[in-house]
């Protein structure tokens, strides 16, 4: 299996694999360094949904 937890999303990129939504997310935006947060402030909040998105969407899917 991919993702040793046995879940998806998983996304695979050359050598690397990740697992779970927002660490996915978080690897994007960090790789593309065009979708990210500018600020402090905008970081807190991207995460702050990131980790909502987690807790309240992906446990329902």
């Amino acid at each position: 299996a991919l993702n040793k937890m046995g879940e998806v999303p998983v996304m695979v990129d050359g050598d690397l694999t990740l697992s779970q939504s927002g660490v996915i997310q978080d690897y994007i935006v960090e790789k593309s360094g065009k979708l990210g947060p500018e600020t402090n402030q905008e970081r807190r909040e991207s995460l702050r949904w990131r980790l909502w998105d987690n807790h309240k969407l992906s446990c329902t899917a």
